[in-house]
C-alpha cells in the first residue's frame, strides 16, 4: 500500500501562509466566552470594518495562490480529508478516495465565506435587499480540486466536483 499523499518533509508553504493561518484561527476561535467556530465567527463584519483582519485574510489568500502556483502537487492538499472505501479484499483502503472534504479553513472556502458575508451584512445594513442571495451557495466553493494522488508507478491527477451537502462551512467534492 502506498499513501496517495505526499510525504510531510515535502509540505513547504510559502512565508507568511502558516503565521497567517494561525492569526486567523485565533481569531475565530476568540475569547473563552466564545464558541471558537468558524461557523459563529463574524467573518462579514471583520472584514467591513477591520483592516487587520482584511489584510491578513488577504495575505492567507495570496500565500496559498503562490504555493498553489509553485507546487500543485503538494499545496493541493491543504485542508483536506479523505473518504475513502475498501478494495475489493476488504482488508486495503482504496488509493483513490469516493470524496473529498475541505475545512472551513481551507483558504479559498475562508475567503468566499468572508467575503459573502460582507455582501450581505452591507445589503442587510443599508436596507438594500440583494436579490443575487438566492444563487450564494457555498456548496460549489470550489467547485472542482484537482489532487495529486500519488503510487509506486506515479502520479494520478485526479478531480474532484463539488456536491451538495448539509453545512455551508465544508465542502464536500
Amino acid at each position: 500500500m502506498h499513501d496517495p499523499r505526499p510525504d510531510v518533509s515535502e509540505f513547504n508553504p510559502p512565508e507568511g501562509f502558516i503565521e497567517a493561518r494561525q492569526k486567523l484561527a485565533a481569531r475565530i476561535r476568540g475569547s473563552d466566552d466564545q464558541p471558537g467556530l468558524v461557523e459563529s465567527a463574524l467573518l462579514g463584519k471583520w472584514l467591513d470594518t477591520d483592516p487587520d483582519f482584511k489584510a491578513l485574510l488577504e495575505r492567507y489568500l495570496a500565500a496559498y495562490q503562490a504555493w498553489i502556483s509553485a507546487e500543485p502537487g503538494v499545496a493541493c492538499w491543504v485542508d483536506v480529508s479523505l473518504i475513502t472505501s475498501l478494495e475489493s479484499d476488504r482488508r486495503t483502503i482504496s488509493r483513490v478516495p469516493d470524496a473529498v472534504m475541505l475545512s472551513p479553513m481551507h483558504p479559498i472556502r475562508l475567503a468566499w465565506q468572508a467575503l459573502a458575508q460582507e455582501v450581505l451584512l452591507k445589503a442587510e445594513e443599508g436596507s438594500n435587499p440583494c436579490p443575487a442571495v438566492s444563487v450564494l451557495d457555498p456548496d460549489c466553493v470550489p467547485d472542482l480540486l484537482t489532487l495529486s494522488l500519488r503510487s509506486p508507478s506515479g502520479v494520478e491527477q485526479v478531480d474532484f466536483l463539488s456536491v451538495e451537502n448539509g453545512t455551508d462551512y465544508w465542502s464536500v467534492l
